[in-house]
């Protein structure tokens, strides 16, 4: 969530600021939203465009009084205008700012939209998330909307350029369990809905939203945030230049849910999601090192811009089925390049993220499987096939400084033990007051978004990467990323290369392969 430097960080809730439209007691707004088109695609190859925007997810607007005078003054409310709750009712009025490059640093260019990590102008703000809003919202429609994905038997595909996030900050591309028209329909205090970026959640029951189920958030004497909202996500994309993963986190209810936390600004003591998750991260599951990373030796080159694609598998092929795999591959220079095998002992090498994998990473890595106590990816398929909604975003990491994505983590603990490196960062970066001053230039760049059945949206349709590729197309695809290579015997000829990592890549995925054709 963005943060502006002249509102306060941690708020508490009362009962009579309901949240109204623009104006608190009742007036209502016009909203202008950045556009940003993507791609709806077909099996038979084609793609239709789909002319859609964005909005900002609600919490960081400017609320004032009718002359102009901020109602939040010097991280507080303004005592005059807000003596009590009830006046900042009737006094306040919820601005809406167009000027998105100027207030948030958001940018948009036909299907590509920029987020930049720090902006400042009357104000200092800092991160970002988006919504993408369903194409028949109008900007006056009191009903708009939020698009909602249906995801299974589906893929998605986005290029990212993360060459400009450097450690201790990272963008994220997400599919949440929000509500399509913002909470409207379920909460009668909620009368702005979609437009403003309402009704948001995560899986990780974050306890930082300004607004749930309606109602507002001030900063009275004595009371902080305790209240987290909670919702089934799916975190198809979560990264840097240095490291990136994947999470699911389902939940135990559909749709948003609050649970409380025992301090301000913290973990819920009983939250109803998985607030870990499930992850596939390449680095920690010790994928072949000089797979992901900034430079020409890599495989995946970071200084770059790539496609990652996203196919979410069901044990009937069809959007009626149950959700049993979510594989991934990543695109650059027209070459595929597939999710590599883990190499933690005890985890089966596979390309694909399943209830199995999951429980296999939890042993290696000594955690408890609060993933398939929530029902793993049976419940992120019932919550699919509900309908997600798709948020981008950057931010940094107040609590624990990114160190989770691309560090040592925890800090303390022992970097042999399996699961604790997660990237190459050192342990001292992330820290909210050096990013904050020394990465200002930080930003990410999502476009080219495309969604459709399995295979429409970059040709290849695949049936588990390491299990169905034949030797001969790898080959061809490594052949292409490294063009000096004879490939006569890949493994022997990989081990002799100028990138040693894919002697160990070839080594796993051959593994793989014969895990797979072996009778079960």
């Amino acid at each position: 969530m963005a943060r502006f430097y002249l509102a306060p960080l941690v708020l508490s809730l009362f009962q009579a600021g309901h949240l109204l439209g623009q104006r608190l007691n009742g007036s209502t707004a016009v909203q202008m939203h950045p556009s940003l088109t993507w791609l709806q695609c077909a099996l038979a190859g084609s793609c239709s465009v789909v002319n859609a925007s964005i909005t900002e997810t609600l919490g960081m607007s400017w609320f004032s009084n009718p002359l102009g005078i901020d109602c939040w003054e010097d991280h507080a409310w303004n005592g005059e205008i807000c003596p009590n709750a009830q006046a900042c009712y009737d006094n306040c009025i919820l601005h809406w700012n167009d000027d998105y490059a100027e207030l948030y640093g958001i940018t948009t260019s036909s299907d590509a939209v920029t987020m930049r990590f720090f902006t400042q102008s009357s104000v200092v703000n800092i991160g970002n998330s988006v919504l993408l809003l369903d194409p028949t919202s109008t900007q006056a429609a009191p009903t708009n909307k939020y698009q909602i994905f249906f995801p299974l038997n589906m893929e998605l595909s986005f290029d990212v350029d993360v060459s400009q996030l450097p450690c201790g900050l990272a963008s994220s591309l997400s599919f949440k369990e929000i509500s399509a028209d913002g909470g409207i329909s379920e909460d009668p205090l909620n009368k702005a809905g979609a437009g403003w970026g309402t009704g948001n959640c995560d899986g990780r029951c974050s306890t930082d939203s300004q607004f749930i189920h309606g109602l507002v958030w001030t900063t009275l004497p004595n009371v902080g945030n305790t209240l987290g909202a909670c919702c089934n996500e799916f975190r198809l994309w979560h990264g840097n230049a240095v490291s990136e993963t994947m999470v699911a986190h389902p939940c135990s209810a559909p749709g948003l849910t609050t649970c409380t936390a025992a301090s301000l600004g913290g973990q819920c003591a009983t939250p109803s999601c998985d607030v870990t998750g499930c992850e596939f991260n390449p680095f920690r599951e010790d994928a072949p090192a000089g797979f992901y990373g900034v430079g020409p030796t890599f495989a995946l080159d970071t200084s770059r811009k790539f496609t990652v694609v996203t196919q979410f598998i069901t044990n009937s092929n069809s959007s009626t089925g149950a959700l049993t795999s979510i594989r991934r591959f990543y695109i650059q220079d027209g070459t595929t390049i597939p999710n590599p095998p883990p190499g933690i002992a005890g985890i089966t090498p596979t390309d694909e993220f399943t209830d199995e994998h999951c429980a296999e990473q939890k042993v290696a890595f000594g955690e408890a499987n609060v993933f398939a106590n929530l029902g793993g990816l049976a419940t992120l398929g019932s919550a699919f096939q509900r309908g997600m909604v798709l948020e981008m975003g950057i931010d940094e990491d107040r609590v624990d400084h990114m160190l989770w994505l691309d560090s040592t983590f925890p800090p303390g603990a022992d970097p042999q033990k399996p699961g604790v490196r997660r990237g190459l960062c050192g342990t001292d970066t992330g820290v909210p007051a050096d990013v904050e001053t020394n990465d200002r230039g930080a930003q990410v760049v999502f476009s080219n978004i495309k969604f459709g059945p399995i295979g429409s949206t970059n040709g290849f349709e695949g049936t588990g990467i390491y299990a169905s590729l034949q030797p001969k197309c790898m080959l061809t695809t490594l052949q292409q990323r490294w063009p000096n290579s004879t490939w006569a015997t890949p493994v022997a000829r990989a081990r002799r290369s100028t990138a040693p990592w894919l002697h160990t890549f070839l080594q796993r995925w051959l593994a793989a392969i014969n895990a797979a054709k072996a009778p079960r």
